[in-house]
């Protein structure tokens, strides 16, 4: 690592936990750095939250568990650590490298099990990299897209340094084709019956997957609880409002995701 990115990089490791402060790094650090096509090609092995991880610094999730892990989604992994125990399941769709994935997979150990969903071909390969890097056990890494039936569909690739960007609910410049599968296929696949929690993160395509998996899975597979992005919707469908149909409620909240609990009024 050179001097200049290790001088950043620890910066922006240093930064504390307040308002935009990520802007800092994401505004100023990396657009400095970067100013060279050259480095927006490099990759570090590094240790983030006890995991070894292989970073791309330019790619935008890649970049914050680079230069503020501290900082990245720590809400998030709070509220895993709160609700995970040894033997849960735990469901990633849009697992991008792994990072939610890692956190549960030590949460949940031998007898839990992680299913880690990810439809680009790129960051598979490196979501698949990073649990070996581990060797991690209890994690299912799945190549397919997520879709209410088994189809073939366009997924919009951002080459422009957010890969986690990903989506079918839109066509961009760049696509390629992806097999996907319903949810409850899925689930039946990893031999899964009872879910702890799911985190869906998949760029305006939520609605299609839970509404088909709400509509047609027993009660008994709902997860107990439910994080997802809430910035986007599709064709002007809520997935909050149907996940609060199907007796959620919301128990928390931040900028970027909701945190919901499945009512226990109904067996």
């Amino acid at each position: 690592m050179n001097k200049e990115l290790y001088i950043y990089k620890s910066l922006g490791n240093s930064l504390p936990n307040i308002p935009s402060v990520t802007g800092i790094v994401n505004r100023g650090f990396k657009k400095m750095y970067f100013r060279t096509s050259r480095r927006k090609k490099e990759k570090y092995l590094q240790k983030v939250n006890g995991f070894k991880m292989l970073l791309e610094p330019y790619e935008n999730v890649d970049g914050a568990l680079f230069f503020y892990p501290q900082l990245y989604e720590r809400k998030e992994f709070n509220f895993l650590k709160e609700i995970l125990q040894n033997g849960d399941c735990f469901i990633d769709i849009g697992a991008n490298i792994g990072a939610y994935s890692l956190i549960a997979s030590n949460l949940i150990g031998d007898e839990g099990k992680v299913v880690a969903i990810e439809a680009e071909p790129y960051n598979f390969k490196k979501l698949k990299k990073n649990i070996s890097l581990n060797e991690i056990n209890n994690i299912d890494a799945i190549n397919l897209g997520v879709s209410d039936k088994s189809e073939t569909l366009s997924l919009s690739i951002n080459t422009t340094g957010n890969r986690s960007g990903c989506s079918f609910a839109y066509e961009g410049e760049n696509t390629v084709k992806i097999k996907c599968k319903s949810l409850i296929d899925i689930l039946d696949q990893s031999k899964i019956t009872k879910i702890s929690c799911m985190k869906i993160d998949i760029e305006g395509f939520e609605y299609k997957v839970i509404k088909h998996f709400y509509d047609s899975a027993d009660r008994n597979l709902f997860p107990k609880y439910v994080i997802m992005e809430h910035l986007h919707s599709s064709d002007n469908l809520s997935p909050i409002e149907l996940l609060l149909k199907n007796d959620y409620e919301i128990i928390d909240k931040n900028y970027y995701n909701l945190f919901l609990r499945l009512k226990q009024n109904k067996n």
